[in-house]
C-alpha cells in the first residue's frame, strides 16, 4: 500500500511539472480564443493568401469593418518578408497594429514588411 501512494505522489509531481510548462501554451490559447471572439474577421472574414515559402505563411482575413493579417514562421530562425499590398485588403493601409505575438511589422512603400522570429505566430490589425 505504501509503495502505491509513493507512486501516486511521484506521478502527481511529474504531472504538476508538465502542467507548469504548459501554462504558457494555455495562456496563448486563451489569448487567441479571445481575439477570435473580439474580431469578426477571424471568424467570418474573406480569406486572402498573401505570401508563403518553405517556412512561412502570411494570410489576411477581411470584413467590411476590419482587415487582419496572420503570419506564421515555422523555421527555427528569424525570417523577413516583404509583401506587396497592391490588390490585397491592405492596399490602402497606412499603419499596422500588433494584436498578438512579437513580430516586427510595418507598412511602407506599398508593401508590408514583416520580420518574424523563429517558430512564431503573429496577428496584426491593418488600418
Amino acid at each position: 500500500m505504501r509503495s502505491r501512494n509513493r507512486g501516486v505522489r511521484v506521478a502527481s509531481k511529474r504531472f504538476s511539472h508538465t502542467c507548469r510548462r504548459c501554462s504558457g501554451f494555455a495562456a496563448n490559447t486563451q489569448a487567441l480564443l479571445r481575439l477570435r471572439r473580439e474580431h469578426a474577421a477571424l471568424r467570418t472574414g474573406k480569406l486572402w493568401h498573401m505570401a508563403s515559402d518553405e517556412s512561412s505563411y502570411v494570410f489576411a482575413r477581411e470584413t467590411e469593418e476590419e482587415r487582419i493579417v496572420i503570419a506564421f514562421n515555422n523555421a527555427d530562425r528569424a525570417h523577413e518578408l516583404r509583401i506587396p499590398l497592391a490588390d490585397t485588403p491592405g492596399q490602402r493601409a497606412a499603419e499596422i497594429a500588433m494584436l498578438f505575438g512579437e513580430t516586427k511589422a510595418e507598412v511602407a512603400g506599398g508593401e508590408l514588411r514583416v520580420t518574424m522570429s523563429g517558430q512564431s505566430l503573429s496577428i496584426f490589425l491593418l488600418n
